[in-house]
């Protein structure tokens, strides 16, 4: 029993400090892209000028929770300054300067934004929110950042030119991050999975004509689908349908099974980045498929 604790240990819980530092500079990148891709409808989405009033969204709120440091703003300019304060968390998350505390105000800032137009909102953005929210549990700044320099400099005081040797300063940690919310995240993506795989039940799934219906929906097709859907055999078609079903059904397996962990995972890195990347290629989702993606940085 020992063994096996020891082991689920080190599958389920424990993380590389280096793969949490790569982690946060691509969520960080994430963030600003979902921030920057907001800025030219920013009127129109986050002011009074706009189509969704603050005192609109206050008196009717969409959902009966709701969050947002967006509805202080009325006017495009506090909607922008808004914007600014966003794109200051994220910058110092990516950075990693006073890491915890950037983590939390980037938790704080993306929520905002999305609830503010939750009319918006999708997967991808749910999913967003999500990564910043468990991620605010692990130390995203022990490694890859301005923490962690700080840290090493504090950690052994030069006095003469040869303690400023490269093998003379202290070896950065290596050491896994042992973590309930390693398993969270974990287990987050692997319901994402399971749910996706049970809920695509419908004819079309079974026949494997979906990708071809959805080529044929102009409201998300890419400019790519709208030129190859004409030409788009129906066997490549039932092969592309049944193998994202396939995939998707061993996503959970791939991320949870305490076996054989390295080969998994690196099967996981392999193939289900590059099914979305597939999904981004032909069908407009948001942000859904570079944000799923930013998980295996993990």
């Amino acid at each position: 029993m020992k063994a096996w604790r020891e082991q689920l240990r080190r599958a389920w819980l424990e993380i590389d400090p280096r793969s949490l530092g790569l982690f946060r500079i691509g969520l960080a990148l994430l963030l600003l892209g979902d921030l920057l891709r907001r800025v030219p409808n920013l009127a129109t989405w986050y002011s009074n000028a706009g189509l969704l009033p603050n005192h609109n969204q206050l008196w009717r709120p969409a959902s009966e929770y709701v969050f947002s440091l967006f509805f202080l703003a009325s006017s495009e300019g506090e909607a922008a300054f808004g914007f600014v304060l966003c794109g200051l968390a994220y910058l110092g998350l990516l950075v990693g300067w006073r890491t915890k505390l950037f983590q939390i105000l980037s938790l704080v800032a993306v929520v905002s934004l999305h609830s503010r137009v939750i009319v918006l909102e999708n997967g991808g953005d749910v999913v967003m929110n999500i990564l910043a929210a468990w991620s605010c549990f692990l130390p995203l700044g022990r490694r890859f950042s301005v923490d962690a320099l700080i840290a090493s400099m504090r950690a052994r005081r030069e006095t003469s030119a040869a303690d400023l040797a490269f093998d003379a300063r202290p070896a950065p940690p290596t050491a896994p991050v042992a973590s309930l919310a390693v398993f969270a995240l974990l287990l987050q993506f692997a319901v994402i999975y399971f749910f996706n795989t049970v809920h695509k039940n419908g004819a079309i799934w079974r026949e494997g004509t979906v990708i071809h219906y959805s080529l044929h929906q102009d409201r998300i097709v890419t400019a790519l689908g709208y030129l190859l859907r004409e030409d788009f055999p129906i066997w490549l078609s039932k092969v592309l349908s049944w193998t994202t079903l396939a995939l998707e059904g061993a996503a959970p397996l791939l991320l949870l099974s305490p076996f054989s962990v390295v080969a998994m995972r690196r099967a996981a890195m392999l193939v289900l980045p590059a099914m979305h990347l597939g999904f981004a290629a032909f069908l407009n989702v948001g942000f859904f498929s570079p944000t799923m993606m930013t998980f295996y940085l993990l």
